[in-house]
C-alpha cells in the first residue's frame, strides 16, 4: 500500500501519516510537494523502485534541462550534495527532491528533530546512519520546478540541520541503527592504490572547496603540535580530501599568519599592537600569546578559510569545464 503526502508539511504530520499507514497495514508512504506537482509522470518510476528495493527510501532524481533551472537552484543543490556526501559519503544527485517513496516500518524508527524542508535532509543522513539504504531514481519531469526558493525561516532551519548533522558526524560514537547488514572485510591495498583512491575522494569542485576551507580554518587555528592529527579526524569523518586540506594547511605554518592571529589578538585585548620583542614576551609571556592567538584566530580563520574555499571553488570549475567534467 502506498500514501501519498505532501512533503513540504513535513517534520511532525509526516509522522502521523506514517502511524496511519503502520495503523491500515500499509508499508509505503510516497512523497511529492508543491512545486513537483507537475512531475505526476514521475510516480510509476517511483513505485516500481519501491518494489524493487522495499527496504530503502526511493529519492526521484529530476530530469529537467539544465539551460531551464535557475542558478540559485542549481546552487542549492550543490550545498545540499555537498553536505549530504560530508555526513554519509553518499552521493544523490538532487537531494532536494520531494519525490521520494519511504519505508514506513524502518524510516518510523529514525529519531529526527527538523521540520519542514529540513526533515527532507535529515531524514536522509539519520536513515543512512541508521543502515537504511538510499536508491536515487531517475525520473521525468515536465518542467523545471519554479525559481522561488524556500522562505528565510526554511533557510536558516536548514543550515542549524546541517551544521547539528555535521556536528554530530564529527562525534567518535557509533550511530543507532535499525538495519544491522553483515558487512564485509576492507580489503587490503597498497599504498598507491591508497594514494588514488585519496586523491580521488570529494574530488568535486565544492567538495574540493569545502577540504581547502577545513584545512584552512584548523591550520590558522592555534593547535600547536596537533594540526595534522586534527585536519585528518575531522576531513576523515566528513569524507572530504584529505590530501588538499593537507597541503593547503601549510600555508599556515610560522611564522605569518601566527604571528598575524597573536598581533590581532592582541590588538583585539589591549588596544594596540605587540611591538616589543623580547625573552619576556616571547617567552615568559606564552601563555598570554597563546590565548591572543586564539582570539585572533577566531577573525582570522574563518576569512583566509573563505577566500581559499572561494578560489579552489573557482580554480576546480575553470578545471572541471577544460576536461569536460562537472559535478
Amino acid at each position: 500500500m502506498l500514501e501519498s503526502v505532501n512533503s513540504r508539511s513535513a517534520g511532525h504530520p509526516i509522522r502521523v501519516v506514517f502511524a496511519r499507514v503502520r495503523a491500515l497495514g500499509g508499508t509505503h508512504v510516497l512523497t511529492l510537494s508543491a512545486e513537483d506537482r507537475d512531475a505526476t509522470a514521475a510516480i510509476p518510476y517511483l513505485v516500481e523502485a519501491a518494489h524493487a528495493t522495499p527496504l530503502g527510501i526511493i529519492v526521484g532524481a529530476r530530469d529537467f534541462p539544465a539551460h531551464r533551472v535557475s542558478r540559485p537552484r542549481l546552487t542549492r543543490r550543490r550545498f545540499a550534495r555537498l553536505w549530504l556526501r560530508m555526513e554519509t559519503g553518499l552521493d544523490i544527485p538532487d537531494p532536494e527532491s520531494s519525490l521520494r517513496v519511504y519505508p514506513v516500518e524502518l524510516v518510523d524508527r529514525v529519531q529526527t528533530r527538523a521540520h519542514r524542508r529540513a526533515f527532507d535532509a535529515e531524514i536522509l543522513t539519520r536513515a543512512t546512519w541508521a543502515g537504511i539504504g538510499i536508491r536515487s531514481v531517475g525520473v521525468p519531469v515536465e518542467a523545471a520546478p519554479p525559481t522561488a526558493s524556500s522562505g528565510g525561516g526554511d533557510g536558516v532551519r536548514l543550515a542549524l540541520t546541517h551544521a547539528r548533522l555535521v556536528g554530530r558526524q564529527l562525534v567518535p560514537w557509533p550511530h543507532a541503527r535499525v538495519v544491522v547488514g553483515k558487512g564485509t572485510p576492507r580489503e587490503v591495498r597498497g599504498l598507491r592504490a591508497w594514494l588514488r583512491e585519496q586523491l580521488r575522494e570529494h574530488a568535486t569542485p565544492s567538495g574540493l572547496a569545502a577540504s581547502a576551507f577545513v584545512g584552512i580554518f584548523l591550520g590558522v587555528l592555534p593547535l600547536v603540535a596537533m594540526h595534522i592529527v586534527t585536519i585528518v579526524y575531522v576531513t576523515a569523518r566528513l569524507r572530504l580530501n584529505k590530501v588538499l586540506a593537507l597541503a593547503v594547511q601549510n600555508l599556515c605554518m610560522p611564522p605569518f599568519v601566527p604571528v598575524a592571529c597573536i598581533q590581532l589578538g592582541h590588538y583585539v585585548l589591549r588596544g594596540r599592537v605587540l611591538t616589543e620583542a623580547s625573552f619576556e614576551t616571547v617567552v615568559v609571556e606564552i601563555p598570554d600569546r597563546l590565548f591572543e592567538w586564539l582570539i585572533g584566530s577566531l577573525f582570522l580563520a574563518p576569512m583566509l578559510a573563505g577566500i581559499a574555499g572561494a578560489v579552489t571553488y573557482a580554480l576546480a570549475r575553470v578545471a572541471a569545464r577544460t576536461s569536460g567534467g562537472g559535478e
